[in-house]
């Protein structure tokens, strides 16, 4: 197949880059053809010289496999294979980082290329020191973060390449249009270790049955019918959400490590026979299914590249598919920004403690719930149109109470007021939906219940709020 026009702009700035400093990053966003980008540089590479050789590491086993697909019968060595001449003189020598790692370097020979797929981890920088500074070293990867703030990728790599943002491979119609959804999540209570949140503290929040149904009620609100995939805590998370997909008569299954039955179940999604499928840390990279529909994160996580390469999984354009919904339960694209955010990635990894970027501004579309940047003016999803400013302002003059309708309840306490007088109130943001709710509680179950009903909310609601504490401030409610 021919280059794309960016991605022959990527071999070209790549090339000139490392002539003048050897070890570069490749940045390239998932579904933009990373692997036949570093693919092209290879056989460039050995055109050049007869002489030249090129190791080839990944670090998972997908990965292998999709890569030696580009390269003419390319040397291996793999996990449980012993070093032979081939793999001293082969021009392409492919590797599992894990299985290098375990080997002798010395025996393999000298080489005058190395590339490294999903460059930002760690276990690459072993292997790293052991070349010499003649070995020209590209590192490709989406998200050039490193695991570890401690070391950044500048201290391993001496410059950037940064072509193309996820924005514009959208605009030219070589990856999905996003659609993103969030529910709401309080982050607050939640312990981090090593720089994530802990698999336990996530479990208090959304390893219950109301979250579950939950989850399976907004995705049939979203995403009914979609080929699907989640992105879940843990082992146990995962089996508990499937069993609720299951329990609502959806074709859903769970892709675990060591599962014995993992091939089958992918062969079985691949075709359509399983439309959700439930994982917790491996679909993430390596995982390329164009038809994925809609991406499901129903985690939380302070790591901005684990959340894109996530929603990566279902970037790719396919037959009769221009864009995917996301659906996030984490709180996530408030902490990280929407999918397609312009980031200046040679910025981020030239200054290391900027990783924690601010999210550009977002707002939620009143008519189909649509997350959009703030400066949107028409909902691209539904064709809502924003209020003017001059809108806006003589909204902000007329005050909450046009939403209530009612004058008279100026100058009342919160305890006197009717549900669906405190629903406008909530509605128009004065008052925080956790204050109503703790209003409704100390009420009883009737005025709970006649709440759920305007909402549209279940059951399950109901029974949750009546567990949770009674007694609020009985503000009086002001103009």
């Amino acid at each position: 197949m021919p280059l794309r026009p960016y991605q022959s702009d990527i071999v070209y700035v790549t090339a000139r880059a490392c002539a003048k400093d050897k070890r570069v990053i490749m940045q390239a966003p998932t579904g933009a053809g990373k692997t036949f980008i570093f693919a092209e540089i290879v056989k460039r590479h050995l055109k050049k010289g007869m002489f030249n050789r090129v190791l080839v590491s990944t670090h998972r086993q997908e990965l292998f496999e999709q890569t030696a697909k580009y390269f003419d019968q390319p040397a291996t060595l793999q996990a449980g294979d012993k070093i032979k001449p081939i793999h001293a003189t082969a021009p392409i020598l492919m590797t599992m980082i894990e299985t290098l790692k375990r080997r002798d370097f010395s025996k393999l020979g000298k080489f005058t290329l190395a590339v490294f797929d999903e460059a930002h981890r760690a276990d690459f920088n072993k292997v790293l020191a052991k070349l010499p500074d003649t070995t020209y070293v590209v590192g490709a990867t989406a998200t050039p973060l490193a695991s570890s703030k401690k070391h950044p990728l500048k201290d391993y790599y001496n410059d950037i390449v940064h072509q193309v943002s996820i924005s514009e491979l959208i605009e030219q119609g070589y990856l999905a249009q996003p659609l993103h959804y969030k529910a709401q999540f309080d982050e607050k209570d939640l312990k981090t270790r090593g720089g994530e949140y802990t698999n336990s503290t996530q479990m208090e929040k959304l390893g219950n049955k109301i979250v579950y149904e939950n989850v399976v009620d907004l995705w049939r609100k979203h995403a009914e019918g979609k080929k699907t995939l989640i992105f879940n805590i843990n082992k146990e998370h995962t089996r508990a959400v499937n069993a609720q997909f299951l329990k609502a008569g959806i074709k859903s299954a769970c892709l675990l490590s060591g599962d014995p039955e993992r091939k089958a179940k992918m062969d079985a999604y691949r075709a359509d026979e399983i439309t959700v499928l439930n994982n917790c840390e491996i679909a993430t990279t390596g995982f390329d299914i164009p038809d994925i529909e809609c991406i499901l994160v129903n985690r939380a996580t302070q790591s901005l590249p684990l959340w894109l390469q996530a929603l990566g999984r279902g970037s790719r354009i396919a037959p009769g598919k221009d864009s995917f919904t996301i659906l996030d339960f984490g709180g996530n694209i408030d902490r990280h920004g929407m999918w397609h955010l312009k980031r200046d990635w040679a910025d981020i990894f030239n200054n290391p403690p900027k990783l924690g970027e601010s999210p550009a501004p977002m707002k939620s579309c009143p008519k189909c719930d649509a997350i959009l940047f703030g400066g949107a003016s028409k909902c691209q999803f539904c064709g809502y149109v924003f209020p003017s400013p001059a809108e806006q302002e003589k909204q902000k003059v007329i005050g909450y109470l046009e939403e209530v309708g009612h004058e008279d309840v100026i100058g009342k306490n919160m305890n006197q007021l009717s549900v669906n007088e405190l629903i406008a109130l909530e509605k128009s943001g004065k008052y925080k939906p956790s204050y109503v709710w703790r209003i409704l509680r100390t009420r009883g179950r009737a005025e709970l219940k006649a709440y759920a009903k305007i909402k549209g909310y279940k059951n399950g609601w109901i029974h949750h709020q009546a567990k949770m504490g009674t007694g609020f401030k009985n503000y009086k409610v002001k103009v």
